[in-house]
């Protein structure tokens, strides 16, 4: 049913966090053997970005407030929540980028703070975070 573990969602135009990605995170999902789209691939496939989202076991958004302005980027995140709610499976996993004050609907989703000043905590976190990718979305 799921082509891939992983959708990454984030503000590619903030250059520091896509180096996050690229130098930390993503080889850390990649390390334990986690499945990711590769955003660069999709066109090159011919995938929409709606259909990677649907066809990923998870769709992990990296947020920040540049993030929550991209209008492109609001809509994926909404899709997945919607996703999420609507087939009762946890598929949405927003991770905290950086500090500011969440909107409500988004609030509540939040689990994992991976903003700079908790880089302390990243092995920690990823490691909580590899857990629940390595499970199925409807399991706890």
């Amino acid at each position: 049913m799921f082509d891939k573990d992983v959708f990454i969602s984030y503000h590619r135009d903030d250059e520091e966090l896509a180096a996050w990605v690229t130098n930390f995170f993503q080889p850390a999902l990649e390390h334990s053997g986690i499945s990711i789209w590769d955003h660069d691939d999709l066109g090159a496939l011919k995938v929409d970005v709606r259909v990677a989202i649907q066809k990923s076991r998870y769709v992990i958004v990296l947020l920040t407030q540049a993030y929550l302005r991209h209008h492109f980027q609001e809509f994926t995140a909404a899709m997945a929540v919607t996703q999420a709610i609507e087939g009762q499976a946890r598929r949405f996993i927003p991770i905290l980028r950086e500090q500011f004050v969440l909107p409500p609907d988004l609030a509540a989703f939040v689990a994992l703070d991976m903003t700079p000043p908790r880089e302390m905590q990243f092995a920690k976190h990823m490691k909580q975070l590899i857990k629940r990718l390595k499970k199925p979305p409807d399991e706890l």
